[in-house]
């Protein structure tokens, strides 16, 4: 056992540590796009069924997440850090958020530029069914303008970019807390 080769990094001149983790951000921020678009098309006049696609949508890019760092350990020769393991699962996050970041933008201002009113109109007529006066209704119309109008600067974005980041870091460290296989003893 002592002169077997494993195709980990150090033995295999040909592996390269970014291929899985850049694949696998790409497949996940495609996989991403069609259910979010799908959620926001199809889901969007119904509050408690948008909130559930969004959720399912979230689970789906974890469990991509974590297969990135199963695909990676077992490119690895079955054995990874958990260092190794978040590694790759973060630059998966990175191209996730990057391409979800312009995707939104994309799809809030040429796709569907009455996205954020549709929202409005939905939340507004569930606050109506749940027995809402009239006034309260009025503030939260208010409320809403005002949202989607601090909703498209910059800084707004900004900040989404980085709690998007953190959000799936922490589900991307779990992931990689489960992926992690340390190499027995006789073979360090």
């Amino acid at each position: 056992m002592e002169n077997a080769v494993f195709p980990v990094e150090q033995n295999n001149p040909d592996f390269n540590k970014n291929a899985i983790p850049v694949r696998m951000g790409i497949i996940t921020a495609l996989v991403s796009i069609v259910t979010l678009t799908c959620v926001n098309l199809f889901l969007v006049h119904n509050l408690f069924a948008y909130g559930t696609g969004i959720v399912i949508a979230l689970i789906i890019n974890i469990l991509l997440l974590g297969y990135t760092g199963k695909q990676q350990r077992k490119a690895m020769g079955g054995y990874i850090t958990i260092k190794e393991a978040f590694s790759a699962i973060f630059i998966a996050i990175l191209i996730l958020v990057g391409v979800g970041t312009v995707y939104s933008y994309i799809y809030l201002h040429f796709i569907d530029p009455d996205f954020a009113i549709k929202m409005k109109e939905t939340s507004l007529a569930f606050a109506e069914r749940m027995g809402a006066n009239q006034s309260a209704l009025d503030e939260a119309a208010k409320k809403s303008d005002e949202s989607i109008q601090k909703s498209t600067s910059i800084s707004t974005q900004m900040i989404s970019v980085a709690w998007g980041i953190v959000m799936y870091s922490i589900f991307g460290f779990i992931c990689a807390a489960i992926v992690k296989k340390d190499r027995p003893q006789a073979m360090r």
